[in-house]
């Protein structure tokens, strides 16, 4: 499962095998 925790834009803690990707409107989790 992937576990990310996006704070704002910038800041993107992932555990596991996870991607923080930045999305136009607001921050998206996505599984690597």
């Amino acid at each position: 499962m992937c576990m990310c925790v996006c704070v704002y834009v910038y800041v993107c803690v992932c555990v596991w095998a996870c991607v923080c990707v930045r999305n136009q409107n607001s921050p998206v989790l996505v599984r690597h």
